[in-house]
């Protein structure tokens, strides 16, 4: 079996049901390919396990019982044991030819991968197209066959973004090609050197980590230290951190003699894959938590946000964002195999982070990596709050995620708002077996296919760490349906379709399923989202006021408020509020050189969306260094924790315009309100 028909069964053990539609939606692959795949997923149930006719694979049937058993034990065998596909070729060329202490010819490879020369060659060449991004050139002459020519740097950073989707598989064929059987010696070491320095790991990442680990040993390919001057604080806190210690004890004990540098590259990525702590006190933590404090003041700047449990959020950001600092400052590889789908679903909040990170990038000497920007975008999404219900059937849902905290703080968050008769709380698998011993759990909700979870007694549900309109649609119709007494099971699309084909002809099937399955996705039960807002919805002629006199900073800021009061958009406590805020941290509210945005928490005397514009007719000191003089001024009035942000995005893009400054600068209200209405009307 490949990996295309290992996906599809895994698809089938987790819906229970097989539908071509969902199989599509779920997958990149189309309906041919599909039924291909169950065709011959059939073959083998017959062929092979002898399963009778009316167990087979059948479209728009449930999978029997006897059928989902034996698809399990076949997914079990075969995870580890299937063809590879072309992108796996060339991942395992690539090893070998970066591992080879002899001579290495393309009869070699064709005998370990057991495919045809012809299919080598045609690997060969697509794997050279690949490396040329990487700057790594594949080379041959008659002394050492086949060889590599690229930095260590480059050879490790083409090992992890490979590593994300094939490293299982085919790292585990090559080293049992190359009698290699050192990886559960390594992560056992690693497991309990870890112990003694009170280190713990994201889980998928610490065995990336070993992967590549080996991989170097054997190799020799160790990339050096950071090629830049490092902050004080890094060149003087590196030797006394636990995790150097930690990188000079497992070196000993794996048998590695490496130079200084080589330990601190290997500690900084020991770092890059744990999970911190504020708790612990470290060397570096008074250093980082300040950085961090700065960004959580910007990002609350420049969102208009206001958070409840500062402290909470802060902790949450440290677990990841201390290893990020060491990804990023040591340029070490990382794999986010959802940044897309990241950026696109936040695209206001990603937005918002990028412009709220931009002082740490003369720090680090380059800007955060775009997989980097995504993981800080889910632990930003994750602290924007939405509104609780009350509900006589209260039940408790656990979250296995094991993406991470940020992944699943942001699950907790979308599955609270899909379901509020549910109090959610996260937790491993070990630990949901010890919540079970002192609370009652209702449902598991889990990012991985991990059978040991169906042996609890309780319904699994099985979901993708990022939620789409699709997944929360089809999550709420299998809740529903097993809980009957939280609502009625949404209407089936299929079926909606099918009635509306009999009345009326539909132009576009598959924009109509997608329009009625976000829009259901919405209206499971009581927890609408508001709309996302642009920034000409909350902005009104009566709003902007120009040559506007202010001798003092508050003087301005009170002035800023003005119209909103008086157009009713907000009270006299949400004004009074606002001047609280600007008195307690200047940083809340001037947001970067020239301007301003003063704003309060919702629930301090908000009546609608809108944002007041103000420009001075002087500019006035508001004491903030580097960014005095601040002229333009923009008060917020936000309803609630999300709908706004789509317009802070856009407006923080403005502020990145010299030609939104000239339109300011006319003084001129309807020239500010006209482009704000023509370049203000999409939703970031």
């Amino acid at each position: 079996m490949n990996k295309n028909t290992l996906s599809i069964i895994e698809k089938i053990i987790i819906n229970r049901v097989l539908t071509v539609p969902q199989l599509m939606g779920e997958t990149s692959f189309t309906k041919r390919q599909i039924e291909y795949q169950l065709e011959s997923i059939n073959t083998v149930l017959a062929d092979s396990y002898g399963v009778p006719k009316d167990r087979l694979l059948q479209a728009s049937q449930p999978v029997s019982p006897e059928t989902l058993d034996l698809l399990e034990k076949i997914f079990l065998n075969q995870i580890r044991h299937y063809n590879f596909d072309h992108e796996e070729r060339q991942y395992y060329i690539f090893l070998a030819i970066l591992c080879n202490q002899d001579y290495l010819t393309i009869f070699h490879l064709t005998d370990e991968l057991s495919v045809s020369k012809t299919t080598i060659q045609a690997d060969m060449k697509d794997l050279r197209k690949n490396l040329e991004f990487y700057e790594i050139r594949i080379d041959s002459d008659r002394v050492y066959g086949y060889t590599l020519s690229g930095s260590p740097s480059s050879c490790l950073s083409f090992l992890v973004n490979g590593i994300t989707g094939v490293h299982g598989p085919v790292m585990e064929h090559f080293f049992k090609k190359h009698s290699i059987h050192v990886t559960d010696h390594y992560i056992g070491t690693i497991r309990r050197i870890a112990g003694t320095c009170g280190i713990s790991f994201v889980e998928s990442r610490l065995r990336e980590f070993v992967y590549i680990l080996v991989i170097l040993s054997v190799s020799r390919q160790f990339p050096s230290g950071n090629p830049f001057e490092l902050p004080d604080f890094v060149s003087e806190k590196m030797p006394q951190l636990n995790e150097y210690k930690f990188a000079e004890t497992l070196l000993k004990e794996l048998g590695l003699d490496l130079e200084e540098d080589k330990i601190e590259y290997i500690s900084a990525w020991l770092i890059g894959i744990s999970v911190s702590d504020i708790e612990n006190e470290t060397p570096d933590k008074s250093y980082l938590v300040e950085l961090l404090r700065q960004m959580l003041i910007r990002f609350q700047a420049l969102s208009g946000l206001q958070y409840s449990d500062h402290n909470k959020a802060l902790a949450q950001l440290y677990s990841h964002f201390r290893p990020a600092f060491y990804r990023n400052l040591y340029h070490l590889p990382v794999s986010n195999p959802l940044t897309r789908q990241i950026l696109e679903q936040y695209a206001a909040t990603a937005t918002l982070v990028r412009e709220t990170i931009k002082p740490l990038n003369y720090i680090l000497y380059s800007p955060f990596a775009e997989d980097e920007l995504a993981y800080l975008t889910v632990h930003f999404a994750s602290f924007t709050t939405q509104k609780t219900y009350g509900s006589p059937y209260r039940k408790q849902g656990a979250i296995v995620c094991n993406a991470g905290t940020g992944f699943s703080a942001l699950l907790k968050k979308q599955l609270a708002g899909l379901f509020p008769e549910f109090d959610f709380f996260s937790t491993g698998y070990d630990g949901l077996r010890r919540e079970l011993l002192t609370q009652t759990c209702h449902a598991v909700f889990t990012t991985s296919l991990d059978f040991q979870l169906e042996g609890l007694g309780i319904p699994v549900f099985y979901v993708p760490s990022i939620l789409n309109s699709q997944d929360k649609y089809r999550l709420s119709q299998k809740v529903y349906q097993t809980f009957e007494s939280f609502a009625d099971p949404l209407p089936s699309v299929h079926d909606l379709i099918t009635i509306i084909h009999k009345h009326a002809q539909i132009l576009s099937e598959g924009k109509l399923r997608g329009d009625l399955i976000s829009y259901f996705s919405q209206k499971n039960g009581r927890s609408s989202p508001s709309r996302p807002l642009s920034l000409s919805d909350m902005i009104r002629p009566a709003l902007i006021q120009t040559r506007a006199a202010a001798r003092t900073a508050e003087e301005a800021v009170l002035l800023s408020a003005q119209p909103l009061l008086t157009c009713n958009y907000i009270t006299q406590n949400y004004v009074d509020s606002v001047i609280d805020t600007f008195k307690s941290s200047l940083h809340h509210t001037v947001i970067m050189k020239s301007v301003a945005l003063p704003h309060a928490a919702p629930d301090r005397g908000v009546l609608k969306p809108g944002i007041s514009v103000t420009v001075l007719e002087h500019p006035v000191i508001f004491n903030v260094e580097n960014y005095d003089p601040i002229r333009y001024i923009f008060c917020l009035s936000a309803v609630d924790y999300e709908s706004h942000l789509s317009a802070m995005a856009s407006l923080v893009e403005f502020l990145e315009d010299k030609q939104f400054y000239e339109i300011l600068n006319t003084q001129s209200c309807s020239n500010i309100f006209n482009y704000l209405m023509v370049y203000g009307s999409r939703s970031s």
